[in-house]
């Protein structure tokens, strides 16, 4: 899903990987940033078995979102996304 307002900063990412990993391991974060022609798409995974990250465990209180510049349009994709379709 396209992001208005994202930076592309990738602290999500980041902080997703420590939360399953315990290292700032963005490999291994559930949510990934991608840029695209006039922003940023972001989407969670749901099934790592098909890639390399981590399946994105829906936290209570995300670090994604603590630590995100932009966490209010950032929670606002999580809430819509709450069913794992990457809308």
């Amino acid at each position: 899903m396209k992001l208005i307002g994202c930076t592309g900063c990738r602290i999500c990412e980041a902080v997703c990987g420590y939360h399953h990993t315990g290292t700032f391991c963005p490999a291994k974060s559930s949510i990934v940033v991608r840029d695209v022609e006039d922003g940023y798409n972001v989407e969670r995974y749901f099934d790592a078995l098909a890639d390399e990250h981590t399946t994105c465990d829906r936290c209570v209180e995300p670090l994604c979102v603590k630590y995100c510049p932009k966490r209010d349009v950032l929670r606002a994709f999580l809430d819509l996304d709450k069913e794992g379709q990457n809308i």
